[in-house]
């Protein structure tokens, strides 16, 4: 337990359970048998190289103390003897700004990151991958998808061993759908699928069948719903693929195809919001 006793807080007592890291760079001095030190408000508290809480497993943060686990992080950040502890220390910043929903910041220290490698021969695999991860899912809060489908290629790039790795390639397919890059959100897709082929989301492949649409490949867009609607189980899945085929055969003019598809919605899925559009 370390105990931090505020006087300017009605001697309030925080109780902060951690795991408790020492640096093996750092000299850990013997500690007085009983520890408590007190923070004034009119100083600013005593950086000590021991004991170094770190947020890698947010133990720290599980309580909600960011202003502490800030503190300890910029403590970690100032005192990094090495480039993986830095940028260890700074991925931490990053986390810590995610959880606070700061999602700018957290982009603008992956920035930072970016700028340090630059000049540095250091380049801790799995962290990076951790930092990229973190600055994607922020940018895409932000709607920076520019920066989601950029820090996701690293990611790929640090950890193509990726559990995640299906689940990465449909985040950045989706990016590229709202660049309205069709071609690119296709590929990616492909890739996704090539890693799983567990087809339990057909909303997937529907996005991906009406992807085709947007791009004017009408035939392949055909193609893709007609077989999304015959292997589907899922009445929505079979009415959506009703509706947009509908949608096509407006397009081209072929208004009685157009009737038999809307009908067999309404007759067959009449519980589907699609069968009402």
């Amino acid at each position: 337990f370390l105990v931090l006793t505020c006087s300017a807080c009605d001697s309030r007592r925080i109780e902060i359970i951690s795991h408790m890291i020492v640096s093996p760079t750092m000299t850990q001095t013997p500690e007085p048998p009983t520890l408590t030190p007190t923070i004034t408000p009119t100083a600013e508290p005593t950086l000590t190289p021991t004991p170094v809480i770190t947020i890698e497993n947010l133990d720290l943060l599980m309580f909600g103390d960011y202003d502490i686990a800030e503190y300890n992080i910029k403590s970690r950040l100032n005192n990094a003897d090495n480039d993986i502890d830095l940028i260890r220390a700074q991925t931490d910043l990053m986390e810590l700004a995610f959880l606070k929903e700061d999602y700018p910041k957290c982009i603008s220290i992956m920035g930072e990151i970016n700028d340090f490698l630059i000049d540095s021969k250091s380049r801790p695999a799995a962290i990076l991958a951790k930092a990229n991860y973190l600055c994607a899912q922020c940018a895409e809060e932000t709607g920076e998808n520019e920066i989601v489908i950029d820090s996701l290629d690293k990611y790929i790039a640090y950890r193509s061993d990726s559990p995640l790795i299906s689940k990465v390639y449909r985040q950045i397919a989706y990016a590229y759908q709202n660049l309205e890059d069709y071609e690119m959100f296709r590929m990616y897709i492909e890739r996704a699928d090539s890693h799983d082929h567990n087809d339990e989301n057909e909303y997937i492949r529907l996005d991906y069948a009406v992807s085709f649409i947007s791009s004017e490949s009408y035939d392949e867009a055909i193609t893709q719903l007609t077989e999304l609607y015959n292997t589907s189980k899922d009445e929505n899945i079979m009415a959506a693929a009703d509706y947009y085929l509908g949608t096509i055969y407006e397009i081209r003019g072929l208004f009685d195809q157009v009737s038999a598809r809307y009908q067999d919605g309404i007759n067959r899925f009449p519980g589907s919001y699609y069968s009402y559009l």
